[in-house]
């Protein structure tokens, strides 16, 4: 429960510590294991499609929406953080809305499983600089056989990796 209200709510350990009435230390300690335990399950559970699982993707974008030779769809969201502090320079967490945030990047298949996952750029950073800079993007030869590509919405320019598209 104290993970869940921590990820959910803008709550430092303080006042999670009050609400729930348990120690500071007990909140820290709760919620860095429930961290280190997802970070251990997203090598096993979020992996880019290879061997088999490739064709399986590229049919079920095809059945699912009509595109052809599509590995994933990506997009980007931002996650509302408090206002860092002044060496961490706050204003390029900043985003469009005037919110603070860092930006989550996402690839995910036709069953809406993700396979890639990029996550803590500033707010202030256009998404299309986010996945320029990522692993998926560097690695792009190896991850992407033959035509195959992702789609994204327009906030990502057109390459050979990815089709824009504007579902």
């Amino acid at each position: 429960m104290i993970s869940i209200w921590m990820l959910a709510n803008m709550e430092g350990y303080r006042q999670i510590s009050d609400r729930l009435h348990v120690t500071y230390s007990s909140v820290y300690r709760c919620f860095m294991r429930t961290c280190t335990a997802l970070q251990c399950l997203s090598v096993e559970k979020i992996k880019w499609p290879t061997g088999a699982r490739v064709n399986e993707v590229i049919e079920g974008f095809e059945n699912l929406m009509g595109f052809p030779r599509v590995l994933g769809a990506v997009d980007g969201c931002h996650i509302q953080i408090k206002a860092p502090q002044e060496k961490y320079h706050p204003m390029s967490y900043l985003n469009r809305k005037r919110d603070y945030s860092v930006i989550l990047q996402a690839v995910c298949d036709h069953t809406l499983r993700f396979t890639d996952i990029v996550s803590g750029w500033p707010g202030s950073v256009h998404d299309a600089r986010v996945l320029k800079n990522s692993p998926l993007y560097e690695a792009n030869e190896n991850l992407f056989p033959g035509d195959t590509h992702i789609v994204g919405d327009a906030a990502h320019p057109l390459q050979r990796l990815l089709k824009s598209t504007f579902i």
